[in-house]
């Protein structure tokens, strides 16, 4: 079961499957163990959204979009999306220009009318780590 988390939770994309093997290595060599538990796992997620910060990060301030505002904008709506929320007004040109890029960049999908990210593992790490930054304040 512990693969098909890891499959599930990144949606096979190679970086993160790999970053979250590392890590599984290293809490099993810490634990003197070859069996990969759940509590194993959990630790090894939780190193990797620290190791793996950098991806996140380029994710975050990369992909949201293109200019300051559009960045901005795009941040406040992927958070809203991994966190569930009502995503704000999504009419605006500059709100529309970060929600395609988003969905080019198969950051986020469609799902049935609304949007979801399309790796459960950024949505983990934008709900527990990102942080939306200001640029016209």
């Amino acid at each position: 079961g512990i693969i098909d988390q890891i499959l599930e939770i990144t949606c096979c994309q190679p970086y993160l499957i790999q970053l979250i093997g590392e890590q599984m290595v290293r809490q099993a060599n810490q634990h003197q163990t070859r069996l990969l538990t759940q509590s194993l796992l959990d630790a090894a997620l939780e190193a990797a959204l620290t190791a793996g910060t950098p991806y996140f990060t380029n994710l975050w301030t990369e992909y949201t979009g293109r200019t300051p505002e559009e960045v901005q904008v795009g941040q406040e709506v992927l958070q809203a999306i991994a966190l569930g929320t009502p995503i704000p007004d999504d009419t605006t040109p500059v709100a529309r220009a970060a929600l395609r890029r988003m969905r080019r960049y198969h950051v986020i999908e469609s799902n049935k009318g609304s949007y979801r990210c399309e790796v459960p593992f950024v949505a983990r790490w934008i709900r527990e780590r990102a942080v939306v930054e200001s640029f016209f304040s």
